[in-house]
């Protein structure tokens, strides 16, 4: 689908490397480049197939990186600077997590039809723009993490790089529109740009709007979650029910007398007294199998769900018949979070650093194996 497009990954967080990612599962040509011996971040971060071998064995690098190529190159040195002019050239997009200042520039001169791809915590312009984030600031600067948490508790972080992540489908989804705008017309030299602090203002909208349509302030409720016997559920017996879904509740719960009960004829009711309701439930919950919760009250169309954990995900019928794992190596990835015409894409291996340094430094752009030693033992790549 992008298999004509050739991306320059100079990426070292998890936002553009699940954006070059993306790009990669649809057929694009990724060559990433990193930094020689050391290699992008995430090579050192855990947890480690092999701690003898941590910067080849990363499950987080693992997973971004599957179906690029691997150079090193030293971009800040005049040889590297050369060979990077080189690379840009023969490029249809870079993407830069970096805030790499010459950037820029480079591209206007060796490729002015490429598109520049620019991730940041706070974007090129503006009174923060200079200023150092990261995953908790962006949440919390974004408004995001006032929605989070218990009413009595400080805020809490969605946990994980689950921002980062959404950074980077904004930016593959600001690439797409690009291409289609590069391709329509003669401009070119796209620049596209976005921020953790705009993506995940997205994120929190609805409390915006109750703020500044219905001046009311986001007030964190109380968990509406109950413990069953292997795990958390949610009833979903205060949202989106149908007027016959309490009643046909009543009778699964074996509590004919709940029917009429005046706190809890409406959906209304149930929200307002959602408290005491689930002093109700919980001890009828305790005994019961968080799955089979979830599927009784699917099944009279309730809004009911249950947390998963980890190995739940993996035997996931509806991930599994939908073929959301990608095996590699004898261990299951995550794939990508669309499908287009039923395409799913399974994704080479993620690459050793330097493992593709001939394949591209002479193949590609014709140096010469002698000229690539030479610049490998001086630390240029």
């Amino acid at each position: 689908m992008l298999d004509d497009l050739r991306v320059i990954d100079l990426s070292n967080h998890v936002s553009g490397s699940y954006t070059s990612k993306l790009l990669a599962s649809l057929g694009a040509h990724v060559i990433k480049v990193e930094k020689p011996s050391i290699g992008d971040r995430s090579r050192n971060i855990g947890p480690f197939l092999f701690k003898s071998m941590y910067k080849e064995s990363s499950l987080l690098f693992r997973y971004l990186n599957t179906g690029k190529n691997s150079i090193t190159l030293d971009i800040h040195t005049i040889s590297g600077q050369k060979i990077f002019q080189d690379l840009i050239s023969i490029a249809d997009i870079v993407i830069d997590d970096t805030n790499n200042e010459l950037l820029e520039s480079h591209v206007k001169v060796s490729n002015p039809s490429m598109i520049l791809c620019s991730i940041s915590d706070f974007g090129k312009s503006g009174p923060y723009s200079e200023f150092k984030g990261g995953d908790l600031i962006n949440q919390g600067l974004s408004g995001l993490l006032q929605t989070m948490g218990l009413p009595s508790k400080e805020p809490l972080k969605v946990g994980g790089n689950a921002g980062e992540y959404a950074v980077g489908i904004s930016m593959f989804s600001g690439i797409v529109i690009s291409l289609f705008s590069r391709d329509s017309s003669s401009l070119g030299n796209n620049l596209v740009e976005t921020s953790g602090i705009q993506t995940l203002a997205l994120a929190q909208i609805h409390n915006s709007i109750n703020s500044q349509f219905r001046g009311q302030d986001n007030i964190r409720r109380e968990s509406s979650l109950l413990k069953a016997k292997n795990g958390w559920v949610s009833m979903g017996l205060a949202i989106g029910s149908r007027d016959d879904t309490w009643q046909n509740f009543c009778q699964i719960l074996e509590m004919p007398e709940l029917i009429n009960d005046e706190r809890f004829l409406s959906m209304e009711l149930r929200r307002k007294n959602e408290s005491e309701l689930n002093q109700i439930l919980k001890e009828w919950v305790l005994n019961q199998d968080k799955e089979e919760i979830y599927h009784k009250l699917q099944n009279i169309s309730t809004i009911a769900g249950y947390v998963a954990e980890p190995e739940d995900l993996l035997q996931s019928n509806q991930l599994l018949e939908r073929e959301y794992f990608n095996n590699q190596e004898g261990m299951l990835y995550p794939g990508i979070p669309f499908v287009i015409d039923d395409l799913r894409p399974t994704l080479d291996k993620a690459p050793l650093l330097g493992e593709n340094n001939i394949d591209i430094y002479c193949n590609l752009l014709g140096y010469k194996l002698s000229d690539v030693l030479l610049l490998h033992q001086s630390g240029v790549v």
